[in-house]
């Protein structure tokens, strides 16, 4: 598991550095952009989720109050996720909605 060995805050900007093991370094391989650093305490993840098998399929239930209450008003049927192992233990990752970072343009009337 990651740990931080030291934080720097200057001039508004904050560098975080990072001891990982050598497993974690090749997870990452080329991936420099788009890194999430999150706890994996008890305390931290702190909503359970409901799981089971359904049929030939497998699920993930989600509540529909959990999905209000973070603004989500559609939960998407197919989902990116990666499941992660470190010191025996199992994390699994979901990315339950896309980012609205890019920019939409509008086209004017002007000529």
């Amino acid at each position: 598991m990651a740990r931080i060995k030291n934080i720097e805050i200057e001039k508004g900007e904050i560098t975080v550095v990072l001891g990982i093991t050598e497993k974690e370094y090749t997870m990452f391989g080329t991936q420099i952009d788009g890194l999430a650093v999150i706890p994996t305490s008890d305390e931290f993840l702190e909503r359970k989720l409901v799981t089971g098998k359904i049929g030939n399929g497998n699920r993930i239930m989600v509540p529909n109050k959990f999905l209000e209450q973070n603004g989500i008003s559609k939960l998407r049927k197919r989902v990116p996720s990666r499941l992660f192992e470190f010191n025996n233990e199992k994390y699994l990752f979901i990315k339950l909605e896309e980012s609205s970072f890019l920019p939409e343009f509008e086209e004017s009337d002007t000529q």
